[in-house]
């Protein structure tokens, strides 16, 4: 009999538990003795698969590039990468008209006076 050590599975490989192999008949065990005798596919354990987190963004998005968002699954460290699609370019929504106001002379007390702008932007 050949003993076969348990291996646990991790994300992309797969395990098995604890066996005994019998060397002349090929069949598989769950005991030294050979007094039980198990298929192949009651010791296999599949292989886990992934788990990812939410990501992490490690270059942003601008309008004239992509960007790129890290994604790191959380049991075996694996990393992968996700492109961010460019920003969309805007129109400039302020638009600003230059205005004039006309003051008439008679309206100021002395010719020296000055106007005062209160409202500047």
């Amino acid at each position: 009999m050949t003993e076969h050590k348990a291996k646990d599975a991790t994300c992309t490989v797969a395990g098995n538990s604890a066996y005994w192999g019998c060397d002349q008949c090929n069949k598989f065990f769950s005991d030294a003795e050979g007094k039980t005798e198990i298929n192949k596919n009651s010791w296999a354990i599949n292989a886990k698969g992934h788990k990812w987190d939410n990501g992490k963004v490690t270059k942003n998005a601008t309008t004239t590039a992509e960007g790129i968002k890290t994604i790191t699954c959380t049991v075996c460290g694996e990393k992968k990468t996700e492109s961010i699609p460019k920003l969309a370019k805007r129109a400039n929504p302020l638009k600003i008209k230059a205005r004039t106001a006309k003051v008439k002379y008679k309206k100021f007390k002395k010719k020296a006076q000055k106007l005062a702008v209160t409202k500047v932007i």
